[in-house]
């Protein structure tokens, strides 16, 4: 059960890191860049599977079912599901088995979300990936290291955004910064120099 629980723990603790950093890597995508164009496209005995999804109107690449969320949650509920049959009783191969469809029910759970999240933004009216360039303003103050909150205009009206200081420095909450680079759901800015801060 130890075990469980460790392997439970640590998922659990990436997860709620990828919610406040952003995503941590993609295998799928991963495997797609070191296989070539429409990899993670994988034929298993005539079965279609695909691993890294391909990118969508030229914008930003969905998610796919290897990314660190779901790979995390899956962790998550497998030690716990696994765990929770240790404690009634059950031997190692039963309890495996019960932490296998928990992780695989979370896992498809948190998939769906944020395929469903990445769908609605597609739809928005604008690409995360079309902010780069863009003005904006730090409403959460960004520690240094750290991620804060930017304010970006974008289609028609204004989207807030995970964001991180290119040089790593604290950059204060009302500071104009510009979108340099995005990276995941995470853009990366840079202070406006001269810019005036607002309180």
């Amino acid at each position: 059960m130890v075990a469980f629980l460790l392997i439970g723990g640590i998922g659990f603790f990436m997860l709620v890191l990828t919610w406040i950093l952003g995503e941590l890597f993609d295998l799928g995508h991963g495997l797609a860049g070191f296989f070539g164009e429409h990899v993670g496209d994988v034929s298993v005995e005539g079965h279609h599977l695909e691993l890294g999804h391909h990118v969508e109107g030229g914008g930003m690449p969905s998610p796919s079912p290897l990314s660190s969320r779901v790979i995390f949650a899956f962790m998550t509920a497998f030690g716990g599901g696994g765990a929770a049959a240790s404690v009634y009783g059950l031997s190692t191969l039963p309890s495996v088995a019960v932490g296998l469809g928990s992780g695989l029910a979370m896992g498809g759970l948190v998939y769906a979300m944020t395929l469903a999240v990445f769908r609605q933004q597609a739809t928005s009216g604008f690409e995360v990936a079309s902010l780069v360039g863009k003005p904006g303003r730090v409403v959460v103050a960004i520690p240094a290291g750290g991620t804060g909150q930017v304010s970006v205009a974008a289609g028609g009206g204004s989207s807030t955004l995970l964001a991180s200081a290119r040089d790593g420095a604290a950059v204060p909450e009302g500071s104009a910064v510009r979108v340099v680079q995005v990276q995941g759901d995470r853009l990366v800015i840079e202070r406006e120099t001269g810019a005036p801060e607002r309180g």
